[in-house]
């Protein structure tokens, strides 16, 4: 059995290698499609977005998470949240400049976590819950610019859900993605618990979609593994839990429970940079 994300994320994977345009970049030639997304709703079921048909390493994410929330200044910032692979973007002293959790705390003197928190609590149905990670003005001296950078959330009254829409300007399909869309749902399950609703939907709005050339041998591997699960009868069940939760900011990836998450074995991709 294979589940919705996951036939989702096969079928872009699909769809990049049948009509991706050919493209040379800065770190290397890519199969590129523009403006997709996915559409993920296992959080309103209680299940934790994971593919199957290779094993994810999420604690890493969510220790990157945790990381980010704290704004991030040094490699150790990552690493004492387990997160273990922001070295290439480091100097020789260790050192990060990132916009990833610093502007979402600390915007031009603005803790926009906090400010929109505030504005989910006290006017659930404004459309102005936004959070924004690009900082034009500082791209030049960062060690990485944004991947992911904008963030809107929506509260449906009916349901009492929290949507997420999460927009990422460049998409590595096989190394990020997977691990964005970790990082999307922890942060809205979070921000749900913040203000007492309920995670909803993520919908993941993608601009440059790549697959990058040396990846191709590894992504065939993976779509080959994704048709025998599609006739696997073992139900991908993924629930999770929080524990000891009391605020966003404290939160660390021992926080986080899974279970019965059975994958298949890791395949490897070479992470550009």
């Amino acid at each position: 059995m294979i589940t919705t994300y996951e036939a989702q994320y096969c079928q872009l994977i699909s769809d990049i290698i049948t009509r991706g345009v050919v493209k040379e970049t800065r770190n290397g030639p890519t199969f590129s499609l523009f403006g997709t997304t996915l559409t993920l709703d296992s959080l309103e079921w209680g299940m934790f977005p994971l593919l199957h048909g290779r094993k994810m390493f999420y604690e890493g994410v969510l220790g990157e998470f945790a990381a980010f929330i704290r704004g991030p200044k040094h490699i150790n910032d990552f690493k004492s949240q387990g997160c273990n692979y922001w070295d290439a973007w480091a100097d020789s002293e260790g050192k990060i400049n990132v916009d990833y959790g610093n502007s979402w705390i600390d915007y031009n003197g603005v803790n926009q976590i906090a400010e929109t928190i505030k504005s989910l609590q006290d006017t659930p149905e404004s459309r102005r819950h936004v959070i924004s990670g690009w900082r034009p003005d500082k791209l030049q001296s960062l060690s990485l610019p944004c991947c992911h950078m904008l963030y809107q959330w929506y509260h449906n009254p009916t349901t009492n859900t929290l949507d997420m829409i999460f927009y990422m300007r460049s998409v590595d399909v096989m190394v990020g993605l997977p691990s964005d869309v970790i990082l999307a749902a922890i942060w809205n399950i979070l921000m749900a618990r913040e203000v007492h609703m309920n995670p909803g939907k993520l919908i993941l709005m993608l601009g440059d979609t790549h697959i990058y050339d040396n990846h191709h041998d590894a992504t065939m591997e993976y779509l080959g593994v994704c048709k025998e699960l599609a006739n696997d009868s073992t139900d991908p069940k993924t629930p999770y839990k929080i524990r000891n939760f009391d605020t966003i900011y404290n939160f660390k990836a021992e926080d986080f429970e899974l279970k019965y998450y059975q994958p298949r074995s890791p395949i490897k991709f070479e992470l550009n940079v």
